[in-house]
């Protein structure tokens, strides 16, 4: 019988050279495994504790063992081991002594991994906060979790993380588990499943067994999608082959909305061979591409740009690589000469206007001669041309979160007032407006707002409410467009200019951690 002391290890890594030792410790000679801890730990950066757990039930792997693993003929493990990651030396007095809510041990908590007893896809559920690991700042998606860890409650941000075991989870399903880990644990409207769900969900559309999974198209992933209560719209490459930039600008808009996006990648292998993979899409990085190295475009002799055009890098779950990891929107996953050939948006199912449409509607009134631009260039201090464009940013967001931000960070009291009162749909596209020095500097001129639970149809009922410093066009619901059109030629002195851009959709990894 195993002693009390064989349960949990509490170990000091100190380098990297480390980390065969580590591996014995925890008896574990996996060499990939070795890799990734390698590179997790020196993201965390030295010295790093790592706590191991060596009987952990993991109900994820759990229910793939009842429902798979423990019918085979050899044996396997049932249990699971959790590596439990802090950014200090850590002691066993801090552990068993120290149980103040406030202890040093939530200040240095970065995350957990749980090892599965398996040869293929070792490592289960991890929760890595992106705001403790050494990487290149980024834009990111992230949820709260608490988890006890030898009787001490901790918190942690995160995105969920899993490798697919090949058998009943692939890249595809392992995709859908994570995104529907991270809103059903955000969200009161979903909620978190186990393989055994989307197998289950899987027999009504298929035409034979599902178990060892042969993967699943995107077709079957937004049919999981469908079935887990979200309205999902799939987006496939071939669709926009005349005009592969809108398809980029669309990807973007909805990474920009805080919205994780399965994502189909298609490419070849180190022999040449045809592969498909899946991953989720959770933010981009926060470096932007030099202006000189942006093609600007132009709106009635004025240029712009769409802030799509400013980056080229996501952030991937990757369960062939470790979270987080910052890749090219071409040439992402570790295969060569890969694209994104199709991905599916988890909409929530009273959001009817998508992406393209919006920004279709969004550009028309920009373009408009009346209405669009000029009017925001007349009052702009400033000079406009390629070096310091106009700058369009579009994404989606609540009325709710949306209503709070601007209130909060109006900086007069009728601003404040008239965000607070009025009457917004329950979610809403969002069209900023600013200039490339204002943006760097986290400030807006205008907006444009539009109801995401219109349909594109009438697409002009949609609009809601036009910005342009202090020029403000809007109406309520009962209210004709024509009214909005008509107080957007008065002026409303009180609104202050410049003023701060929306930052609640995703939150900052890496160097520092704040919202966006």
């Amino acid at each position: 019988m195993s002693s009390i002391n064989e349960m949990s290890k509490i170990m000091c890594i100190e380098s990297s050279t480390d980390i065969d030792e580590l591996c014995i410790n925890i008896n574990e000679n996996s060499q990939t495994l070795k890799n990734k801890l390698n590179k997790i730990l020196d993201m965390i950066g030295y010295p790093v504790t790592v706590v191991c757990e060596f009987y952990y039930v993991d109900k994820v792997f759990r229910d793939s063992y009842y429902n798979y693993f423990g019918a085979k003929h050899l044996k396997i493990e049932r249990n699971c081991k959790r590596l439990s990651f802090f950014n200090v030396a850590v002691t066993e007095n801090m552990f068993y002594n120290d149980y103040s809510e406030n202890n040093e041990l939530q200040k240095s908590f970065v995350g957990i991994m749980v090892l599965k007893p398996l040869q293929i896809g070792k490592v289960g559920r991890t929760l890595l906060n992106p705001q403790k690991l050494r990487i290149n700042q980024c834009y990111v998606r992230t949820t709260g979790f608490d988890t006890v860890i030898l009787g001490h409650t901790l918190h942690i941000e995160a995105f969920p993380f899993s490798s697919q075991d090949t058998e009943t989870m692939t890249c595809a399903e392992t995709t859908v588990w994570n995104i529907l880990e991270y809103y059903g644990s955000r969200y009161s409207e979903y909620k978190t499943i186990l393989p055994s769900n989307i197998i289950r969900r899987l027999e009504s559309i298929s035409q034979e067994r599902n178990l060892p999974s042969r993967g699943l198209d995107y077709g079957k992933v937004s049919n999981l999608l469908k079935s887990f209560g979200f309205s999902p719209r799939l987006y496939a490459l071939k669709a926009y082959a005349d005009n592969e930039q809108v398809y980029k600008n669309i990807f973007h808009y909805y990474v920009e909305s805080g919205i994780p996006l399965a994502v189909g990648v298609s490419g070849k292998n180190d022999q040449g061979k045809n592969i498909g993979h899946s991953v989720v899409c959770i933010g981009h990085e926060k470096i932007k591409k030099d202006i000189n190295a942006i093609n600007t475009r132009m709106i009635q002799g004025v240029p712009y740009i769409d802030t799509s055009s400013y980056y080229d890098k996501y952030v991937f779950m990757d369960d062939n690589q470790i979270p987080y990891t910052v890749e090219n929107f071409k040439g992402l996953t570790l295969y060569n000469n890969t694209e994104i050939d199709v991905f599916a948006v988890p909409l929530y199912k009273r959001i009817i206007l998508e992406a393209g449409d919006a920004a279709t509607i969004i550009y028309s009134i920009i373009f408009n001669e009346s209405i669009g631009f000029n009017t925001v260039i007349s009052q702009i201090n400033e000079t406009i041309d390629d070096k310091n464009p106009i700058v369009v940013r579009i994404f989606l967001t609540s009325s709710r979160k949306y209503k709070s931000v601007r209130a909060k960070n109006s900086k007069k009291d009728k601003v404040a007032y008239f965000y607070s009162n009025f009457v917004y749909p329950k979610f809403l596209w969002v069209a900023e407006i600013s200039t490339h020095n204002q943006f760097d500097d986290g400030n807006i001129y205008g907006e444009i707002i539009l109801d995401a639970t219109a349909s594109k149809i009438n697409s002009s009922d949609s609009i809601i409410m036009i910005r342009y410093l202090s020029n403000v066009g809007f109406r309520f619901p009962d209210e004709d467009k024509n009214l909005l059109f008509k107080r957007l030629s008065e002026k409303f002195e009180d609104f202050v200019y410049p003023y701060p851009m929306y930052i609640n959709n995703l939150s900052i990894g890496g160097v520092k951690f704040e919202s966006i």
